[in-house]
């Protein structure tokens, strides 16, 4: 085993989780350097998702532009979660992604509007208000009535 695959066990290792975060960061620091350090993506991205590692998960699926998974990251971070209406947004209303990617992040949304509408209904309402306006009477009734109350 090289030494790279040596780092990544140990840092995605779970036997110590007061340092879970530490241990994220500079995980994410080695991958943000880039040509420095290479590991098998694969594999890389299998003991993230094992170590809970939110950050470097959402790294590696912008590195591959799968924007859609990415949501998925921010609902399991807790530290994160919020942010996800944010990212949301602008994926969906900034230059730059393909109409594909945000097709997938609309769709993947969708899949979780229950989710985001428990989390922050007014945040939810905002959302809908500007980005599923034409998807609002497929929804259930009930996350209609939630998501027009909370807008006012």
């Amino acid at each position: 085993m090289g030494s790279e695959q040596k780092v990544l066990d140990f840092l995605c290792s779970s036997d110590d989780d007061s340092r879970h975060t530490e241990r994220q960061q500079v995980l994410l620091e080695l991958l943000q350097v880039g040509g420095v350090v290479q590991f098998d993506e694969g594999r890389l991205l299998s003991l993230a998702e094992k170590a809970e590692f939110y950050q470097i998960c959402e790294f590696m699926y912008e590195k591959n532009h799968l924007y859609d998974r990415i949501i998925d990251c921010y609902l399991k971070d807790p530290l994160r979660k919020e942010e996800i209406f944010n990212y949301i947004h602008n994926i969906l209303s900034m230059p730059g992604y393909s109409p594909e990617e945000k097709h997938s992040v609309w769709d993947k949304t969708l899949q979780h509007i229950q989710e985001l509408v428990s989390m922050d209904p007014s945040k939810s309402a905002e959302m809908v208000s500007v980005h599923f306006v034409d998807e609002v009477n497929p929804l259930p009734q009930r996350y209609r009535r939630i998501i027009w109350c909370s807008s006012f």
